[in-house]
């Protein structure tokens, strides 16, 4: 038996400790902890800590018995997620740990005694044990206090707030998707505590209830394990970055695609308005004006109701945004698209990605003409089993250059970094697909072929 146990330290040792951990967990994990709650979670924690020391097993087993014990009385208790209670207990017990290491440390400096002296005295014992408790009662108060949790350590909170993400109650989504995070990053203070776990073991020495050979395989078992949960985290933070990044994309585009349909309605309720100074004009013998009203009307209009043709929502949201840019510099743009991309083989982000850098490219190339040379087209079309994209601009681009223009970091414009067309022929290149520019009759026009999906 564990000499540290008895009733008496049941109730003053770990009664005590239970009721901090169990706060420190519940607060942490965006739960409201209430007292009676705390107070069976302890007593019951308090009992399980007595059975399981006083059972023959090898040190440090005790330890992985009580973590689980916690999780499942959390969770049961307080009516968090298993996936909560799992989190909260594994960051806590790590603060608990690291907070135990450096108490350890200073009482060994400070009395002089010897760590099997504090280990296998009772009394001696309390020495470290109620210190550990009252940092870790210091620690979860600040947290507290400061509103430490994990939803804001995560940048949870920031997300649901930006993307209006509202989990189903007691969803285990959100600590599914940070546990990786949350182990990789409490590793190397798992690891510390391992280190320390040994000293401890080597300073006692007496193999009084202690199995040398036992831990040296449970201590080797986990440092394989870590080395295999550090490569799962890595995986797993990656995967979400990437989710939340596709997550961002797409709200975005959805933005795009609400101002688009507002767009389209506020063109409907005011074409009664149109028809009504069309057939004023014409009335009143104005015909040229008449025909000048609806040249720029129809203009306006056909602009989004092109972007309707694409079934890609991604890309109606992106020339959408560029039909605005386009007003406010004086360009005119004409956009005509003849097929649907829905099936279009590059993704949201690659499609806008390559769109994007074509348009931008021709944006600022009529940049410094004037009158009716500020004008750029874009054409979508489809046909032997291949998509066009083409995006002409008015002016000329030198033969010189052609070969050139596609190299990352060139450029001829003063404060680009010359990425944007290397871009869209890596894009190009990805899907078997061709690019070609060519430069006649004062027009410098870039086609993009993607062959369709097979």
């Amino acid at each position: 038996m564990d000499p540290y146990m008895s009733v008496f330290f049941m109730f003053t040792v770990s009664f005590p400790e239970a009721m901090v951990i169990s706060y420190f967990v519940i607060t942490f994990m965006g739960g409201k902890p209430r007292l009676p709650e705390i107070i069976l979670i302890a007593l019951t924690q308090a009992v399980v800590a007595f059975i399981v020391r006083s059972l023959p097993i090898a040190m440090g087993m005790h330890t992985i018995f009580l973590i689980l014990s916690y999780i499942v009385l959390i969770c049961l208790t307080a009516r968090i997620s298993m996936w909560a209670s799992s989190v909260g207990i594994v960051i806590v017990f790590i603060v608990f740990i690291l907070a135990e290491v450096s108490v350890t440390q200073l009482v060994t400096a400070v009395t002089g005694l010897t760590m099997s002296s504090l280990v296998n005295d009772r009394y001696n014992r309390l020495l470290f044990t109620v210190p550990t408790t009252a940092v870790l009662f210091a620690a979860a108060f600040l947290f507290k206090k400061f509103n430490i949790s994990f939803t804001g350590i995560t940048g949870w909170q920031a997300i649901k707030e930006k993307y209006q993400v509202v989990p189903d109650p007691g969803s285990s989504a959100l600590y599914k998707e940070y546990l990786p995070a949350v182990v990789f990053i409490l590793l190397p203070s798992l690891l510390l505590w391992l280190l320390n776990f040994t000293y401890v073991s080597v300073q006692v020495n007496d193999y009084g209830g202690y199995y040398p050979s036992l831990f040296k395989i449970l201590f080797n078992t986990l440092i394989i394990m870590l080395a295999f949960m550090s490569l799962w985290a890595v995986r797993r933070i990656r995967r979400s970055i990437e989710k939340e990044m596709e997550a961002a994309r797409a709200a975005e585009t959805i933005d795009r695609m609400k101002e688009l349909i507002f767009s389209i309605r506020k063109q409907r309720h005011d074409f009664n308005h149109q028809l009504q100074a069309v057939y004023g004009l014409m009335e009143t013998g104005s015909f040229n004006e008449a025909r000048e009203y609806i040249k720029k009307t129809y203009h306006y209009v056909s602009g989004a109701g092109e972007l309707i043709k694409t079934d890609n929502p991604a890309v109606s949201a992106l020339l959408y945004t560029k039909i605005g840019i386009a007003e406010t510099r004086n360009i005119k743009f004409d956009i005509s698209i003849d097929c649907s991309l829905e099936g279009f083989p590059l993704n949201g982000n690659e499609a806008s990605s390559l769109l994007g850098n074509l348009v931008d490219n021709a944006f600022d190339a009529v940049g410094a003409n004037e009158g009716g040379d500020r004008l750029v087209r874009l054409e979508i079309t489809a046909e032997r089993g291949e998509y066009i994209l083409e995006v002409a601009n008015r002016g000329h681009l030198e033969a010189s250059l052609s070969g050139k223009i596609f190299s990352p970091n060139f450029t001829t414009k003063k404060g680009h970094d010359g990425l944007g067309l290397a871009i869209v022929k890596e894009i190009a290149d990805r899907y078997r697909g061709v690019i070609r520019v060519s430069s006649e009759g004062g027009e410098t026009a870039f086609r993009v072929n993607i062959p369709f999906k097979r």
